[in-house]
């Protein structure tokens, strides 16, 4: 597999986290304003327009992907989006550890999900900065032939399970520890 072929795969890893994020805010924005009040952020209220705001950014991240793909020159300037949102998140969570709020819900799975924050999300959220980086790498661009298509297509499917499925684990981690016991 050539860097190109991973960096799309990268790429349309991201979109797809991205979109997927935004819309979860979307059809669930009450539940979502909860979480975000919780965060207890200096400045934020409850109200939908922070929700809104973060459903934008996020659509913003996979739009600037996407154009990076069309004008690759920009790649590096329009990475700065979704590194920012990753950013957000990471210090979010980050400052409410540090302050021993762990009863936070992170919304990463979900408005549903059960999940509180901990350290594992950022360690995750360290994963995906490293790949957002290892995507800005300066490739040799290529064609996308039906071999190369396939490959980037399985390859971006496989980072999808692969996230998904950690996110799994993360949510039903307390369970599993008691399973083993």
């Amino acid at each position: 597999m050539s860097y190109f072929t991973l960096q799309l795969s990268i790429i349309i890893f991201f979109n797809w986290l991205f979109l997927s994020s935004a819309m979860a805010k979307y059809n669930a924005i009450d539940a979502y304003v909860d979480i975000i009040e919780q965060f207890n952020i200096t400045g934020i209220t409850q109200d939908k327009r922070w929700v809104w705001l973060l459903i934008v950014i996020e659509c913003s991240a996979a739009v600037a992907l996407t154009a990076s793909l069309l004008q690759p020159i920009w790649f590096p300037i329009l990475l700065i989006i979704p590194i920012a949102v990753l950013m957000l998140y990471f210090s979010a969570i980050a400052v409410n550890l540090m302050q021993k709020r762990h009863h936070i819900k992170c919304g990463c799975a979900g408005a549903a999900s059960q999940q509180t924050i901990s350290a594992i999300h950022l360690w995750r959220l360290a994963v995906l900065l490293f790949l957002l980086a290892l995507s800005a790498l300066p490739s040799a661009t290529s064609t996308l032939d039906g071999v190369t298509s396939l490959l980037v297509f399985s390859s971006s499917l496989l980072l999808i399970l692969f996230y998904l499925t950690s996110d799994m684990l993360i949510e039903n981690h307390s369970k599993l520890a008691t399973l083993r016991n």
